[in-house]
């Protein structure tokens, strides 16, 4: 049985309707509008113990709202989930105390405390025991390299910095199942990559179950080998990266070909994207591409050809805007 099941899941917001203007502000107290949004529009997938999943879709595709209704956190208008093999919206706690959840746009611990004292909170609230949390949280700190805030007021710790301290709060309870909605938002190319490589090796000591949600695709590439795609609430892919690049990739590859001199390709001007003296990029259709790269390998003055990999954004533009 899988982590986490879901089965013809929808969830639709009710919301108030009303035109700008005092008069019109005073009309919809004796007369209310509402207008049915459907955020999420029967969905089913299932993922397996230690998988990390990447969560993607445009703003307004509905992944909050699904991380949420994981969590418990709001009802479904109708379907069914299992995460744990219990229903979420029962909010036991023995599955409370098996989910860590991060929203990278809202952090859970208070600033006004330093940062043990924050986790301490978190410990009482989890019921850790006392020599867990002591061995968890000198472990997890110094993975993170944040040992030496941890009597910092929150207030004064950087973005990133309280980013991890807010991934450790989490993560001290050992949770089964751990759901990151935009872990990296904000945060500079040194602390994203740092959360990263703290995740990857996370998951490869414990095995826990991730879902990250992040509009930064470098996130996903480095941590998931599954993704989910909604689109304006419908789930429009389930499976493996590798497998939705073999899809959906753009159907001409770029080559940059770097030479010696002025060189004479015997290939149609039209796949010559940019040429000088000591550099060329060509796209080239994929099914031509084997040909090519032999053709180039071919000639002497030819120092070095690099053929460009798809990146998962070009993909899905790709995908999505096509």
């Amino acid at each position: 049985m899988g982590s986490i099941e879901v089965n013809s899941l929808s969830k639709c917001f009710r919301t108030l309707q009303k035109d700008i203007g005092i008069q019109n502000s005073l009309k919809s107290l004796f007369k209310r509008e509402y207008k049915n949004i459907l955020a999420l529009d029967d969905i089913s997938f299932n993922i397996e113990p230690g998988e990390v999943v990447g969560l993607i879709g445009l703003n307004g595709a509905g992944k909050t709202t699904l991380l949420k209704c994981l969590a418990g956190l709001i009802y479904p208008t109708k379907g069914e989930i299992k995460v744990l093999n219990t229903n979420p919206w029962n909010k036991e706690n023995s599955f409370l105390k098996n989910i860590g959840f991060i929203m990278g746009q809202r952090g859970q611990l208070p600033l006004d405390l330093s940062a043990i004292d924050a986790l301490k909170i978190e410990k009482e609230i989890y019921e850790v025991d006392d020599s867990w949390f002591k061995d968890e949280l000198d472990k997890l700190s110094k993975l993170m390299r944040v040992d030496h805030l941890l009597k910092t007021q929150l207030r004064k710790v950087s973005l990133g910095e309280r980013m991890k301290l807010e991934i450790i709060s989490v993560l001290l309870h050992k949770p089964e199942l751990i759901l990151l909605d935009e872990p990296t938002i904000g945060l500079d190319f040194i602390a994203q990559n740092n959360i990263r490589n703290f995740l990857i090796q996370y998951n490869k000591e414990r095995n826990s179950t991730m879902i990250v949600t992040s509009h930064n695709l470098v996130d996903i590439e480095r941590l998931c080998s599954k993704m989910l795609l909604l689109n304006y609430g419908n789930l429009i892919y389930d499976g493996s990266l590798e497998n939705f690049k073999n899809m959906y990739a753009p159907k001409r590859k770029t080559i940059i070909v770097n030479h010696d001199e002025d060189i004479n390709f015997d290939i149609p001007l039209e796949f010559i994207k940019k040429q000088d003296k000591f550099e060329t990029i060509l796209e080239i259709p994929k099914e031509k591409l084997r040909d090519v790269k032999a053709m180039l390998g071919s000639q002497e003055s030819v120092v070095q050809i690099t053929v460009e990999e798809d990146n998962l954004e070009d993909v899905l533009s790709n995908k999505l805007l096509t």
